[in-house]
């Protein structure tokens, strides 16, 4: 999965990198940087899983919620355009129940997108969410990966 940091041009290394910066604003930034580059699906698949891995890892352990938010909102965008495992977003699991509701929405959202049955277990217990757009957006992602055989 990991594409080799020499294979990447000198942009995308330079946002990977700026994903670790000290500075939350700088993260933020290259969070949506990332986001622009996987728009459109111009980069190789495993450049993609390299960068949507780098992104969920930066949700995972980012104490700012801007950058989560960036960092999701850039996985979301990616899975427009490409196909991704559920392993790459199993990291995002035990996060979910503390997430606030916009963040688990999204986070929802890029389970139902990989559209393997395996997630079904993961997103059902949002369908009681106290949050009308949760519970939404928990039916939608149930809807995708129950209508599509694994590893489709």
């Amino acid at each position: 999965m990991e594409a080799p940091h020499d294979a990447l041009d000198p942009h995308l290394r330079d946002a990977l990198a700026a994903l670790a910066d000290p500075v939350p604003r700088t993260r933020d930034i290259a969070a949506a940087e990332l986001g622009d580059r996987l728009r459109g699906g111009s980069l190789t698949r495993a450049a993609a899983e390299l960068v949507v891995s780098r992104l969920v890892g930066r949700t995972v352990d980012e104490p700012d919620r801007s950058v989560r938010e960036s960092a999701l909102h850039s996985v979301g965008e990616a899975c427009i355009d490409y196909a991704f495992p559920l392993e790459l977003f199993l990291p995002l699991v035990p996060c979910m129940a503390g997430m606030d509701p916009e963040l688990l929405g999204h986070t929802l959202c890029i389970l139902g997108s990989t559209r393997n049955p395996a997630a079904a277990p993961l997103v059902r217990p949002f369908l009681g969410h106290a949050d009308a757009w949760v519970r939404e957006e928990a039916a939608l992602a149930l809807e995708d990966v129950s209508s599509s055989p694994a590893g489709a």
